[in-house]
């Protein structure tokens, strides 16, 4: 399935791709507005930079890009869990490792047949929505982090640390 609604779920579908942007999305809006000016220009770049260096060599690295969107998952809930306010560039370079490693592992499968735009568009789909998700979690945590002290960021930051973890021990169970 090609097309813009096509790229759009891809995000939303992959677990790996949706546990990092919600990791990265609760930490983000728990580390306020100051960070937003660099982070999300920075995801925006290196997503689509990603997206078209995977639509030209596929996928040019042999690295198990799951593994790293999950370790990267990890540490933003970890960091989301401990609630302390972090320098911009840990989570700059955590934003632009996920963005990069999303991007890569975006990888449309080209069929016979196929005209080049419908995999411009699943591609644009999968950067827009991927970028909407991460933009519109970040607000959520923001003001949810008001509430209760934080309370409420740092259960669901738990939550996708532990949902890191579980997905991690099934590639390793499966590997095995």
């Amino acid at each position: 399935m090609y097309g813009l609604v096509a790229g759009a779920l891809h995000p939303l579908l992959t677990p790996a791709h949706l546990i990092v942007l919600v990791a990265l999305g609760l930490l983000l809006g728990q580390q306020g507005v100051r960070h937003w000016t660099l982070d999300f220009p920075s995801f925006a770049v290196t997503l689509v930079a990603g997206l078209l260096l995977s639509n030209v060599y596929g996928n040019p690295f042999p690295f198990d890009n799951n593994l790293i969107l999950l370790a990267v998952a990890l540490l933003a809930g970890l960091l989301a869990v401990v609630a302390y306010p972090l320098p911009r560039w840990l989570v700059w370079l955590l934003v632009v490792k996920a963005s990069t490693v999303i991007g890569l592992d975006t990888v449309p499968t080209v069929l016979p047949g196929i005209a080049a735009h419908k995999i411009y568009l699943t591609l644009a789909g999968s950067a827009l929505s991927s970028c909407a998700l991460l933009l519109g979690l970040s607000v959520f945590s923001f003001y949810l982090s008001k509430l209760w002290e934080g309370i409420a960021v740092r259960v669901l930051g738990s939550w996708v640390t532990a949902s890191a973890v579980l997905t991690l021990a099934l590639r390793f169970a499966h590997k095995t």
